[in-house]
């Protein structure tokens, strides 16, 4: 099973008590976020900025999996969500940005009721940071970068390593949509043992 933490799914989390951050929860938040990229048209030319900075505020998920094998339960998942804070400079061509202030729930894959994780609960606090490195527009409409950071909660330690590939959305490119390239997982680890499976995604506004 391959799970997917989009924003669309995060809208359906306000039920949970996301303990340690804005009531207004980073699941709302996302949803809102998800709801007005969706008003968006599909495709089409995006035209970015020529010059000058933006700064894009949003959400970042990541869901593993661990276990002995996914043919033999139990599969344990985890969910990681946090906010996400990337600056682009489209004169320089580059991208930056820090993710924290991130929730874990751990749970039972046999226990989920559905993907839309809405009954998620014990959410706890995690700290530390992933940091955003080598990030560069490759073209006018996408940008790739390197991330690294551990996140640690009162029974793990998560290594969440790897390369993010972005598109910009929207007018002036007001949008970013990123995920995990296809490789995202290989440098991953929880406790030191690598995943079963994974998953990152993030959406994100200008200010």
């Amino acid at each position: 099973m391959r799970a997917l933490i989009s924003a669309a799914m995060l809208a359906a989390l306000p039920g949970c008590v996301l303990t340690g951050i804005d009531p207004a929860g980073l699941g709302e938040k996302a949803g809102e976020m998800s709801a007005l990229n969706n008003a968006l048209p599909p495709g089409g030319d995006v035209e970015t900025p020529q010059g000058g900075q933006a700064v894009y505020d949003g959400v970042a998920s990541f869901y593993l999996q661990d276990g002995p094998n996914p043919q033999a339960p139990p599969v344990t998942g985890h969910a990681i969500l946090g906010d996400a804070r990337l600056t682009v400079d489209f004169g320089a061509r580059t991208v930056g940005g820090v993710m924290d202030d991130f929730e874990v729930a751990e749970f039972l894959m046999a226990d989920l009721d559905d993907d839309s994780f809405q009954n998620l609960e014990n959410w706890e606090p995690a700290t530390g940071q992933i940091v955003l490195a080598n990030g560069t527009m490759v073209n006018t409409t996408r940008f790739d970068a390197d991330f690294a950071g551990d996140l640690t909660t009162a029974l793990h330690v998560y290594r969440l390593n790897g390369k993010m590939l972005g598109m910009f959305r929207g007018p002036n490119g007001e949008y970013i949509l990123a995920h995990g390239d296809r490789d995202f997982g290989d440098n991953v680890t929880i406790d030191g043992e690598t995943p079963l499976d994974g998953r990152f995604d993030l959406i994100a506004v200008t200010e």
